[in-house]
């Protein structure tokens, strides 16, 4: 499981703010015990992890940041719990799911040790976490994702940059007998504000006490 290798060596530190007293997205901008934080400055390739068609930005006129580019605003029983930060006609839907195929991806990718994919879709210092990993591993690795909920808690500017947080929990396996675990994280995001840059995965926070 990504967030598990990730965060195996930092089990360890310092926790920092809990949940209820820092913002998730505000973990894109600053690293904690239970964040690992990557080179939000330095650009991927065009083809990126989100990846939109025209890599519209977080204005009023963008349907949203990939998906459906040209998806109405959402009704207005909705636009009331829209995520902090994002624009009323911001596709909120699309970007969830999205995200959410992405997240199954990399999942995918991290198991089978698919480090093009895992570059693709990272931070360069996020993917050198990766490959140390994978390359240290020994047997197979094996992931399960068999359920998974998303929730787009919100989007804010920092930096030249577009800072996006999206919380993932439900159930994995982590191993093929293994009774599927619960887990509740959040993987923050990162795109230039100008030029044709998609989104990758910058940095990943443990929300709670995945078991």
């Amino acid at each position: 499981f990504i967030i598990r290798m990730v965060m195996a060596r930092r089990q360890s530190a310092n926790q920092g703010a809990s949940p209820a007293a820092q913002p998730a997205w505000a973990a894109a901008g600053a690293g904690s015990g239970t964040t690992s934080q990557a080179g939000h400055g330095q650009a991927q390739q065009s083809n990126s992890l989100f990846n939109q068609q025209s890599a519209a930005q977080p204005t009023a006129s963008a349907g949203g940041l990939f998906g459906s580019m040209n998806q109405p605003a959402a009704a207005s029983g909705q636009q009331a719990s829209q995520p902090w930060g994002v624009p009323a006609d911001f596709d909120v839907a699309g970007f969830v799911e999205n995200a959410k195929h992405y997240f199954r991806r990399l999942q995918l990718a991290n198991d089978a040790g698919n480090l093009d994919d895992l570059r693709e879709f990272t931070t360069p210092q996020l993917f050198a976490e990766f490959a140390a990993e994978i390359r240290t591993r020994q047997g197979e690795n094996y992931t399960e994702v068999v359920r998974l909920d998303a929730e787009l808690l919100g989007i804010e500017t920092q930096d030249g940059e577009y800072l996006a947080s999206v919380r993932f929990s439900g159930l994995i396996r982590e191993g093929r007998n293994m009774p599927p675990q619960t887990f509740d994280e959040v993987w923050n995001l990162s795109k230039p504000l100008q030029g044709s840059v998609g989104w990758v995965l910058s940095g990943i926070q443990q929300m709670g006490n995945n078991h």
